[in-house]
């Protein structure tokens, strides 16, 4: 793991956690990303929201990043416009760095806690340039006396370009109860934006992971039900995302990169194909051990870089 900063001054800090080129995991040459903005209701930026959440993303294959942004305690005279720019100018750094961090192109996603949760939603409903999807944990959506700045109401700029978005809430949250969540998931129903929502029963506010990691030792911030959101919001990013390249995956075909070396050569086809893309393979399998193989093991074993060819013949043996 490679950890990137970028400070912006004020106390405004960009932390990123990057997967780097992996020479064991050749299928990926680049990688979807999340930025996450951690709740406080603009006093703090969690850091229980922070790095543990990164790390959760991190390890299914994101680049994570995690913006500290204004908050009153940084700067006492804020307004809501300051932490508005601190996320523009992270976009910003993101989009011209964007091919040093090996970010995938359409698969940037915004991550927003309680008061960054409505941060993330103001950004996604009025920025140029807004994230390809949105997750809002907890997330103040409407008016709130909890708030240390003058935030403004989100569900009436709501639009058809807003991202598809992911909404977490809790019925017994005291501080963003599920008429926040509710109010953000009908604006996009009527402007006929994909959205997921799910509203559990428990958790207190600032439940985080929901695990006894991020429960700074309150029983009550562990729940394993509320818990099960970061898997849910994983499962929903990759609908929207797509998942990293895995050979052969194609219904119903009776061969691919996948299939073994000595099964394709029983088949004139298959072996045809091989003698034109990779004619190596005809006489590696004459090796019985080689012949156990599945071809792309056999191809990864090969000096050279094979990528092209691995793509083509796993196009041309699944049209057989």
């Amino acid at each position: 793991m490679r950890i990137v900063t970028k400070d912006f001054g004020g106390q405004v800090m960009i932390t990123g956690y990057l997967h780097e080129m992996d020479e064991e995991l050749p299928n990926i040459k680049e990688y979807p990303s999340i930025l996450i903005l951690p709740g406080g209701g603009f006093r703090i930026c969690s850091s229980k929201e922070a790095e543990p959440v990164a790390m959760e993303y991190f390890a299914a294959g994101y680049q994570a990043f995690v913006l500290s942004y204004t908050t009153v305690t940084k700067k006492p005279d804020a307004t809501f416009d300051d932490p508005m720019n601190d996320v523009a100018q992270a976009f910003g750094w993101l989009a011209e760095n964007k091919q040093h961090f090996l970010m995938a192109d359409g698969k940037l996603a915004l991550l927003g806690f309680s008061g960054g949760g409505h941060l993330a939603a103001a950004y996604s409903t009025r920025a140029d340039i807004r994230p390809d999807a949105l997750i809002l944990i907890y997330p103040g959506i409407v008016s709130s006396a909890h708030r240390a700045l003058n935030c403004p109401d989100i569900p009436e700029r709501v639009d058809k370009n807003t991202p598809p978005t992911f909404i977490v809430g809790m019925r017994d949250d005291q501080v963003t109860p599920p008429y926040h969540q509710l109010a953000f998931a009908d604006a996009l129903q009527k402007a006929d934006v994909d959205y997921e929502i799910h509203i559990f029963k428990g958790g207190m506010h600032g439940i985080s992971l929901g695990n006894s990691y991020t429960s700074a030792g309150l029983s009550a911030a562990v729940d394993p039900d509320f818990a099960q959101w970061m898997q849910m919001s994983k499962n929903w990013l990759k609908k929207q995302f797509g998942d990293f390249m895995v050979y052969g995956q194609s219904d119903g075909a009776k061969f691919s990169v996948n299939t073994p070396v000595g099964k394709l050569l029983k088949d004139e086809k298959a072996k045809a194909v091989l003698a034109e893309n990779f004619p190596m393979a005809l006489k590696a399998g004459e090796n019985p051990q080689a012949k156990g193989m599945p071809l792309l093991s056999l191809i990864r074993y090969m000096p050279g870089d094979h990528d092209d060819v691995i793509e083509e013949l796993d196009k041309r043996l699944k049209e057989i």
